[in-house]
């Protein structure tokens, strides 16, 4: 769709055959989720290079996550001004959206602040360490 003063739009159709796929697909309960989130990752072994390096990665990530609300407070603003009944389906996964990256500005925070009071050096105590057994730490299942 050609739009004056903005880059063309494309607007797409769904075939009746592929709305059918969709809709049997939305009835399908979600399969759980699998995270590997390797901001996550990465600190649990920082202890191997000391918390600068880690820092410096959280805030990378507290950034991205501060553009993602921007992101998202734009989205809020252009979906709440719609009047169409998907509206409001589509302002339910934009909040979700924000209180995920909310929560991870929150961590971030909490984070950097426990790393600047760690030692700078890399492996403090590691002569000491005996890593716990990985089954201990599972449910049972």
């Amino acid at each position: 769709m050609r739009q004056a003063g903005k880059p063309n739009r494309n607007v797409s159709t769904i075939a009746e055959l592929g709305r059918e796929e969709l809709r049997r697909w939305l009835a399908v309960p979600p399969e759980p989720q699998k995270e590997r989130v390797e901001v996550l990752l990465k600190p649990f072994h920082g202890w191997e290079v000391g918390p600068a390096t880690m820092i410096e990665h959280v805030r990378q990530t507290r950034a991205e996550h501060e553009a993602l609300l921007r992101r998202y407070d734009r989205y809020d603003a252009a979906m709440s001004a719609e009047s169409q009944p998907p509206a409001a389906y589509w302002l339910m996964t934009v909040s979700c959206g924000k209180h995920v990256s909310k929560a991870y500005l929150e961590w971030c925070d909490e984070t950097i602040a426990k790393l600047e009071q760690l030692p700078p050096e890399p492996r403090p105590g590691a002569e000491d360490w005996t890593p716990p057994d990985p089954r201990n730490l599972e449910e049972s299942e």
